[in-house]
């Protein structure tokens, strides 16, 4: 409940300096794999990615439906992997390349510089 409590406040505040089709909300959720060389592996605690992963679906969607009119870009529609030697170390929400070539492209898309 303070988690909506205080992105509702959230949204007031971006309100006041931007029109709803300027926010761009960008949907990422942590991998349960991730890659180490030419290896595909499992992070060992997939139980709590999941949990992660269904909380985040919770407050993207009530973001989405408290602030009507936003653009979206949803990274969680393809498969990427994280990335074992990513510059900030491993981590389920640290990804491969392509991730971020991919978020760029929709962005370019997105604010009409593509």
């Amino acid at each position: 409940m303070l988690w909506k409590e205080n992105c509702l406040s959230f949204i007031s505040r971006i309100r006041n300096y931007f029109p709803a089709q300027r926010v761009i909300l960008h949907k990422a959720y942590w991998n349960e794999k991730f890659i180490e060389g030419e290896q595909i592996m499992d992070f060992p605690d997939t139980d709590l990615i999941r949990s992660h992963n269904n909380l985040l679906r919770e407050y993207y969607a009530f973001f989405e439906r408290a602030f009507p009119g936003i653009k979206v870009i949803d990274m969680g529609k393809k498969n990427y992997l994280s990335d074992k030697n990513h510059r900030w170390g491993l981590q389920p929400f640290h990804y491969e390349a392509g991730y971020y070539c991919d978020f760029l492209d929709k962005l370019f898309v997105l604010s009409g510089k593509a």
